[in-house]
């Protein structure tokens, strides 16, 4: 069903080997990713965390399972326990786009924009096919629009406070506006 790229069929499939205790990490790994939809609640996203868990714990070197993991915690609001999944997916398979971009993607959630943009990158540099060329390359146009909300935010933030009277705030966005 898989290779016939029937979904419906593959998920059921996957779904009733994790029913009866598979001990193959991929049929958890991939009844997770057959689960995964955008926007899912809460009580799907710890089913889609406890699939990959439990791929984890039947061959810890899987890295396709921990990145995958790192972006369902991140999901979940838990980047910080979402970056060592994403650093173990990178130690285990560094040359692989994928593991690069998920990781990304914790570093951003964690505030450490930089980091995430020269994991982005090396992602994109990585990409050795249209999907992960794809994927890298979309993430860093996020990656761009976050920076360009985050600095107007910034500005914001700082004129309000210098309205407010804040002289160190009106240090910081005078820059900004003599240069507009």
């Amino acid at each position: 069903a898989d290779r016939d790229r029937d979904q419906v069929r593959a998920n059921a499939a996957y779904a009733r080997a994790v029913e009866l205790g598979s001990t193959n990490a991929y049929s958890y790994y991939r009844a997770a990713q057959l689960t995964w939809k955008p926007q899912l609640d809460a009580a799907a996203l710890q089913a889609i965390q406890k699939h990959l868990e439990h791929a984890i714990e039947l061959d810890a070197t899987y890295a396709n399972a921990h990145s995958f993991l790192a972006e369902v915690l991140t999901a979940r609001d838990q980047a910080q326990a979402a970056l060592a999944p994403a650093e173990r997916a990178v130690a285990l398979e560094p040359g692989e786009s994928y593991h690069r971009v998920a990781l990304a993607g914790v570093l951003l959630k964690l505030d450490r924009l930089e980091e995430a943009r020269k994991s982005a990158r090396l992602g994109l540099q990585l990409a050795d096919d249209d999907g992960d060329r794809s994927n890298a390359e979309r993430f860093q146009l996020y990656l761009d629009d976050y920076a360009r909300y985050a600095e107007q935010r910034m500005r914001v933030e700082a004129a309000n406070a210098c309205q407010g009277g804040d002289a160190l705030a009106c240090a910081r966005i005078l820059p900004h506006f003599e240069q507009s």
